[in-house]
């Protein structure tokens, strides 16, 4: 054997490797061996494909993938390690999983398997090929290799010879080889036919195994494919219920009360799935999780360390449990409950409007569920006015309408694989005017003289009266607009009408604005059209023109803002629309507040190195927001400076003599007092809308989402993500009513992420301090020490911590004069406690 082994050394020709193959050597550590050092990097690519498939079919076990990954880690050079990877992919087919496991039962050869194939030992070192030689693809990105885990787990719990205890254990290791492999083994183990093998599984695993997959199936797979349209669910609802349901009695025994309310905090919940949380908790639960979940919801710490987002979600919950339960005594007897009496007085207690809003709609909701006369008897209560709302639950009725449907899971099943229907947009054909004469007055008191002559001016049409050489009027409505936005490229006016519209297009959406409800019917359509378009003519100040409409839009339509985050949530957009949304938000917010920003594209963009910059429409977008930023933190800093340099000095101060014409002139005159300050455009409800539009969406946006995961932009753009909320937390100053909230809800967001933020991500390091200096700046100083000192503390060491390991001068000297700003603040509050400490002696 061993002289046959050694003939593999000697290149044998092809019809001499056939000979070998054909009297079928059996698999052993010195075959692979002479295979991985020989034939592979030497022959391999030259083979036929047949002689191919036979060393392929040699190292389709335990030994030859086990010998290609060392291989791969440590190889000769380049070549060989572009040929092991090649080879190991062919490998890795569709039969291998089963090949590798099934009739093996040593323990410790199915760890190995585990280790090395399901914890995705394999992708790694793929990886490190794709990473290493960016021109090649590999088949096995992290989504297809978690798919390929997880049709090879199925066939296994096909196949009646192997365990599902041993399942069990490769089903926990898929899950965990990125964060996002839930999606694909729920695509294959969560369907009609699948359905019973992963409830095998499931019994196999231990209580806390066994949470952390119904954490992943309830709260993270169920809304991603299922509840992404916001549409009436409630069917879809029902279904899943008695699909979930077939699991058995045991799902009891997961949901308690404790690991709902975690999960209600993980910041991945829709109401959607709290509707279907409550008809999965046992009937005689009900009373007592509620009365668990109030004493939560109602603790004072709590009420200042969880998001207002997810505080309106519990109080979803806790609703739709007592519209599930059919006890009206006990939930009569809640409103005598201490429990409920102390949620209701600490959230009343509370300074922040929006947590003392949430508590009055739970008390309202329970005095109208329970017959009884209204507490507070509000007639309005602004945004929570949904949690009244009974088409945001699922009524009795409509549970006992819809069981009908559901008695057997092929009926759930064909429910959940129904399409999703998305209504068209309404028609406004006899909505937009009903005056002709306030059109005309529109159309030509907007426009100039010379607008107008231009377009009436006969000269400007051909006389052979070819249509494609008349030039496009301007468009008087926005449902024009829309038509020459979305007009065929192919057409020979494309160019013309689209150019048009987006030039046309912030002025006529202004009009609108002021005229009918032409604006309000079709801004959402109007803003994603926008946000749609790609350069199809190649034009230099094409992305200028949208961020200007997109601008347009939000602030002449601010409610859109919502319509907004919806798509920046769950749109599949690239970077550069993102941060397009992000600019729009952040400039629609400050135009709203009476701030004029110049939308100019500079004239002159220092040269870089192209690897190390972004494409330059991405680059321009990012330029006037990071103007903005750097105008703040000059302003912000300018004081920690000045304070700095005279420590540096010895604290010893400085007598400076000032000329009297050195000083800022006054103005003096009406147009000098006109053009100095521009007045808010609606500044009537800036500020309520500031917050209730802008900033807490945008929040809401980041916990939906769990964060940013865009992949090796992430950072990039959670950079412009807190960026955004920055300037829109230093925009609603001091008007906004709810900006202890809105500082509240950022650092929140800062101290839950700043633990992952690495000290090479200097972008997004820049963007959390400036944020922070701006929060220390437009909040009370006792105040915000007072309520959010462990927030202000976390922050103030994290950054003690990673100070010295910044290597940009700039974010560093930012970095500075934010822990001044803090350490300041804590010594003026111990110095006004010792102050109050002394005067009672």
């Amino acid at each position: 054997m061993q002289d046959s082994l050694d003939f593999l050394k000697e290149e044998p020709l092809q019809h001499q490797l056939r000979v070998f193959f054909n009297a079928n050597p059996p698999v052993s550590q010195k075959l692979v061996f002479y295979l991985l050092s020989y034939t592979v990097p030497e022959a391999y690519r030259d083979l036929k494909p047949e002689l191919q498939n036979e060393i392929l079919a040699k190292l389709r076990n335990l030994i030859g993938i086990g010998g290609l990954v060392n291989r791969m880690r440590d190889p000769p050079n380049r070549a060989w390690l572009l040929v092991y990877g090649e080879v190991l992919e062919r490998v890795l087919d569709d039969t291998v999983i089963c090949s590798l496991v099934v009739g093996e039962r040593d323990p410790q050869r199915l760890r190995l398997i585990d280790k090395l194939i399901f914890k995705g030992g394999t992708l790694g070192v793929i990886n490190e090929i794709v990473d290493q030689d960016t021109k090649r693809e590999s088949i096995y990105n992290s989504d297809s290799y978690s798919a390929f885990l997880s049709n090879g787990i199925l066939q296994l719990c096909q196949n009646s010879t192997v365990p599902y205890k041993d399942i069990s254990s490769f089903m926990m290791s898929t899950l965990g080889v990125t964060e996002w492999s839930y999606i694909q083994f729920f695509d294959v183990m969560f369907t009609q036919l699948t359905i019973d093998n992963l409830w095998s599984l499931l019994r196999m695993l231990r209580l806390f195994e066994l949470k952390s997959v119904w954490q992943k199936l309830l709260w993270h797979y169920l809304p991603f494919r299922y509840f992404t349209v916001l549409d009436d669910a409630n069917d879809k609802i029902v279904s899943l219920c008695r699909i979930l349901e077939s699991y058995g009695k045991n799902l009891s025994g997961i949901l308690d009360v404790d690991f709902i309310e975690r999960n209600l905090n993980n910041g991945s919940n829709t109401m959607a799935i709290n509707k279907l949380v409550a008809y999965l908790i046992p009937s005689d639960m009900i009373s007592s999780f509620i009365t668990k979940l109030l004493r939560a919801s109602g603790d004072k710490n709590a009420l200042k360390s969880k998001p207002i987002s997810l505080q309106a979600l519990e109080i979803h919950l806790m609703i739709q449990l007592l519209i599930r339960s059919k006890n009206a005594y006990s939930t009569k007897s809640l409103l005598k409950n201490p429990v409920f009496l102390s949620f209701v007085s600490n959230r009343l207690e509370s300074l922040s409007n929006n947590v003392k809003m949430i508590g009055i709609v739970f008390a309202e909701k329970l005095c109208e569920l329970t017959g009884e006369d209204k507490i507070f008897k509000f007639d309005t209560v602004d945004e929570y006015g949904y949690l009244l709302d009974d088409s945001s639950y699922i009524l009795p009725e409509q549970t006992n309408a819809d069981a009908d449907v559901a008695k057997d899971l092929s009926s759930c099943w064909k429910v959940l694989s129904a399409p999703q229907v998305i209504e068209n947009e309404p028609d406004i054909d006899a909505n937009i005017v009903d005056d002709t004469k306030q059109i005309q007055n529109l159309s030509l008191t907007e426009l100039n003289d010379k607008e107008l002559d231009s377009d009436m001016d006969p000269d400007n049409e051909d006389g052979d009266g070819d249509p494609s050489s008349v030039k496009p009027s301007k468009p008087l409505y926005i449902k024009d607009l829309l038509e020459y936005l979305t007009v065929d490229t192919s057409n020979k006016q494309a160019y013309d009408k689209r150019k048009l519209a987006l030039t046309v297009g912030p002025t006529l959406i202004r009009q609108k604005a002021k005229f009918g409800n032409e604006l309000a019917l079709l801004a959402d359509s109007l803003y994603t059209t926008f946000i749609a378009l790609d350069n199809a003519f190649d034009d230099d100040q094409f992305y200028d023109w949208i961020l200007q409409n997109l601008v347009a839009v939000i602030a002449s339509h601010y409610t859109s803002s919502l319509h907004v985050c919806r798509l920046l949530l769950n749109g599949d957009y690239s970077l550069q629309q993102r941060v397009m949304i992000l600019t729009s938000l952040t400039l629609a917010a400050r135009e709203l507040k009476g701030i004029q920003d110049d939308l100019v594209t500079k004239s002159y963009t220092k040269t870089l190195f192209p690897t190390n910059q972004l494409p330059p429409n991405v680059h321009r977008i990012f330029g006037i927001v990071d103007g903005l930023e750097s105008q703040i933190q000059d302003e912000l800093m300018l004081e920690a400076s000045k304070d700095a340099q005279d420590q540096i000095n010895g604290g010893v101060g400085k007598v400076l003599r000032m000329s009297s014409k050195l000083r800022k002139p006054s103005a003096t005159t009406t147009t000098d007092i006109e053009n100095s300050y521009r007045p808010p455009f609606i500044d009537i409800y800036y500020k309520v809308i500031v917050g209730r539009y802008f900033f807490f969406p945008l929040c809401n946006v980041w916990y939906e989402s769990r964060g940013i995961n865009i992949g090796i932009y992430s950072s990039i753009l959670k950079s412009h993500f807190i960026k955004t909320l920055s300037l829109i937390l230093h925009c609603s100053y001091p008007s906004s009513t709810d900006i202890h909230s809105m500082v509240r809800e950022f650092l929140l967001i800062i101290t839950s992420h700043i633990k992952q933020v690495g000290v090479d991500e200097i972008q997004l390091i820049e963007s959390i301090c400036t944020g922070v200096l701006i929060a220390c700046e437009v909040c009370d100083e006792n105040y915000l020490v007072t309520e959010f000192y462990n927030d202000l503390t976390i922050f103030h060491t994290w950054l003690s911590t990673i100070w010295e390991l910044i290597i940009d001068n700039k974010v560093k000297s930012i970095c500075a004069g934010v822990l001044l700003k803090i350490t300041g603040l804590f010594e003026k509050h111990n110095r006004l406690i010792e102050n109050q400490l002394n005067s009672m002696y």
